[in-house]
């Protein structure tokens, strides 16, 4: 979207029981967004996960988990370390079970 941050920032919208949008998408800000590709964000016990490689890392995308204050303030993303961060690109989470 235009005004963002970087290449792919991560926003935020109000949806009512039935999905319908009762707000227009706002940006989390600097905090979260840099003007690399912050992506796949997961909400999981008042903190968001998402994937960057604007942030410092270890390689190509890293996971970081930061703490949400409120609507509008997040903490300082820290990055998610090894062993779920690599030198490859990580964007997600996974049981570990399944085929290989």
């Amino acid at each position: 979207m235009s005004g963002g941050y970087g290449e792919s920032d991560i926003y935020v919208v109000q949806l009512n029981t039935d999905g319908d949008l009762l707000s227009e998408p706002m940006n989390l800000g600097p905090a979260i967004n840099t003007p690399g590709r912050e992506m796949f964000p997961f909400i999981q016990d008042e903190r968001i996960y998402f994937s960057s490689d604007g942030q410092y890392g270890n390689g190509g995308l890293d996971i970081f988990g930061s703490v949400i204050f409120s609507k509008t303030e997040y903490a300082m993303p820290v990055n998610m370390g090894r062993p779920i961060n690599s030198t490859m690109d990580d964007f997600s989470f996974h049981s570990g079970k399944g085929k290989r």
